[in-house]
């Protein structure tokens, strides 16, 4: 027989009195305290217990998908994955068989413990980062484009003391360049321009203070250039059909009509203008020096390699300054000295057929007016005090004998 326990109970009618029966009464002994931990949970039936294991191990497979896909987004190479913040379709399709986060199911599996293990959280719950930081971060660490990716070299068009000139094609248009490559050397010359970081090779810095704007169409520009571990390259813009004065000449029987020679004479001048007026002196006109265009007989200045900058001279300068420094002007004056003097002994070639360098101007009144032999006269002028100014040269007389021809 079990045994009965009378219990009073308070109702709202009364007192009553109500019978339990217990197992343990059967030995009077008393039965002893259950936690109130486990009292909650021999409420939750064997069915229920699955079902939240369920929930949790697919929460723990939702985030573990989720952070496998922002890895993805944030090293992968591939450009053209997809933008996480466009939806679903960005991230590692869902498995169907899968069970699905249910939002409930996050409250319930927090209450379950607690006191989590932070290590357990850690490894099964991971953060899930912001649309911000699932974007694909730039590329700082990308090596600039090489000589070799945008160039083709082809045959030596020439060789000097400076460097060698080889013709090249643009890989991407196949425009026809002129590629010049300068050797290192411990002894090379760098200067620093405005605009640029560090300082450059003479000769680059010099092709870009001759590229101010105007462009002067007497002057080969210089298109690009890059620095290479043992050399410099330059690429050069390439006039075709071309060959240099000195091989015009040859072809000429070594000497022009007068005509012909005003015409590249006073290109010649113009083109020394430009350079001086950016405080750039080339340093080496010469008939190997010059390019001639055979189809158009428009003369281009190439080669800078014996060039130097004339700090403080050139028009910008001055118009700051509102004068010339004394010691700019007198490097100014040698360099203007040498440039005439050049100018006149290159005039001189072309109507003699030699150098007036190596000899003393001797003229051929069949070959060369009055006013040439006058002008050539006044250009080799070794004194730079007497140095005329270029400016002074185009109003020569002789330079307006062309225009009352045509």
């Amino acid at each position: 027989m079990e045994a009965r326990q009378k219990v009073p109970v308070t109702s709202g009618c009364g007192q009553i009195s109500v019978h339990l029966s217990s197992p343990w009464s059967q030995n009077n002994s008393t039965p002893p305290p259950l936690p109130a931990r486990a009292v909650l949970l021999q409420g939750v039936s064997h069915a229920e217990k699955q079902t939240q294991m369920k929930k949790k191990k697919g929460i723990c497979a939702f985030f573990k998908r989720t952070w496998q896909a922002v890895k993805c987004a944030n090293f992968s190479d591939n450009k053209d994955s997809p933008d996480p913040r466009s939806g679903p379709s960005g991230l590692e399709p869902m498995n169907p068989a899968d069970p699905q986060p249910d939002p409930s199911s996050l409250e319930l599996t927090a209450l379950q413990d607690p006191h989590p293990d932070p290590s357990a959280l850690n490894s099964e719950l991971m953060p899930v980062p912001g649309p911000s930081s699932l974007r694909p971060t730039p590329d700082t660490t990308r090596e600039p484009v090489s000589f070799a990716s945008l160039y083709e070299m082809g045959q030596r068009l020439g060789i000097g003391g400076f460097g060698t000139v080889f013709k090249g094609t643009c890989t991407s248009d196949g425009q026809q360049v002129a590629i010049k490559v300068i050797p290192k050397y411990k002894e090379d010359d760098y200067i620093v321009i405005p605009g640029y970081s560090k300082p450059l090779l003479v000769e680059v810095a010099l092709n870009l203070r001759v590229k101010k704007s105007p462009i002067s169409p007497n002057i080969v520009q210089m298109l690009d250039w890059f620095e290479e571990a043992h050399c410099h390259i330059l690429i050069l813009e390439y006039p075709q059909p071309c060959m240099t004065l000195n091989s015009f000449l040859k072809l000429n029987r070594r000497c022009l009509d007068e005509n012909q020679a005003r015409c590249f004479m006073l290109e010649a001048v113009l083109a020394a203008k430009h350079c001086m007026d950016r405080g750039v002196s080339h340093n080496d006109i010469r008939v190997d020096n010059i390019l001639i265009n055979t189809d158009t007989l428009q003369l281009k200045l190439i080669d800078f390699g014996c060039g130097e900058l004339i700090e403080g001279c050139d028009d910008e300068d001055n118009q700051c300054r509102g004068h010339v420094v004394p010691e700019l002007y007198v490097k100014y004056k040698y360099a203007l000295s040498e440039t005439v003097l050049s100018l006149g002994n290159l005039l001189y070639r072309m109507v003699e057929g030699q150098s007036a360098l190596e000899n003393n101007p001797r003229f051929d009144s069949n070959r060369c007016s009055k006013e040439c032999q006058d002008l050539i006269c006044l250009c080799m002028k070794y004194d730079p005090d007497e140095t005329p100014t270029l400016e002074q040269l185009l109003e020569r007389e002789w330079f307006k004998q062309g225009d009352d021809q045509e």
